[in-house]
């Protein structure tokens, strides 16, 4: 829940028109969902926040300014990177806002364009933030699963208190000839092809979840 085109825009018309239809199609499938929204965008559309709050669905954090907060895992358009030092007050503000509308403590983020880092994971940590989703798969092609984030490399399991789930659900293995795996591949396919194309990407996954 972010301005259009993340850092690329200050305007909010997909926030303000798109979600009251997000939460129609989740509430006619009776599926739950996780609206992760930016400081900015909290203060920008409190109405939207108040109504995805409202209807039952979980209000999570997607930093500040959807800023660059961690490690980058290709080129950013944005102008600058966060400084360390800054991203924990950051953070302490987007959770603060949407404490301040929800009455409720955030527990789920997602670092804008997956830069994570194991400085923002023990951030989050210190936050009390429970779920992370940052873990981009396209680019880190190795997880496909939810896991236990370690405490020396969040891209790898270990023993922290932070539930990693990977972004996206292509499938990455023995699928060398599916360009939608391939580095940001999977944004432009996802946001402007059918819901039949993403979910025909995604069955292999389906299918293996499935007990």
């Amino acid at each position: 829940m972010e301005t259009d085109v993340g850092s690329s825009s200050t305007l909010y018309t997909g926030v303000q028109e798109g979600t009251p239809a997000i939460i129609k199609v989740l509430e006619k499938n009776g599926a739950q969902g996780t609206f992760l929204f930016t400081g900015d965008c909290v203060q920008k559309n409190r109405n939207i926040v108040e109504e995805v709050h409202k209807k039952g669905f979980e209000i999570g954090c997607h930093s500040l300014f959807h800023e660059d907060l961690g490690e980058p895992s290709f080129v950013s358009s944005s102008p600058s990177k966060i400084l360390e030092e800054e991203l924990e007050n950051r953070l302490k503000i987007n959770t603060a806002l949407v404490r301040e509308t929800t009455k409720k403590d955030p527990v789920s983020f997602r670092s804008p364009k997956g830069f994570g880092s194991n400085n923002l994971m023990k951030i989050l940590t210190k936050l009390n933030f429970k779920i992370d989703s940052s873990y981009m798969q396209a680019m880190h092609l190795k997880r496909n699963f939810p896991y236990i984030v370690s405490e020396q490399d969040w891209k790898e399991e270990g023993y922290s208190s932070i539930l990693e789930l990977p972004l996206f659900a292509f499938n990455i293995e023995n699928d060398d000839d599916n360009d939608y795996q391939k580095i940001l591949g999977q944004w432009p396919r996802i946001r402007t092809h059918s819901a039949e194309f993403v979910f025909s990407n995604i069955k292999p996954i389906i299918e293996t979840l499935r007990p």
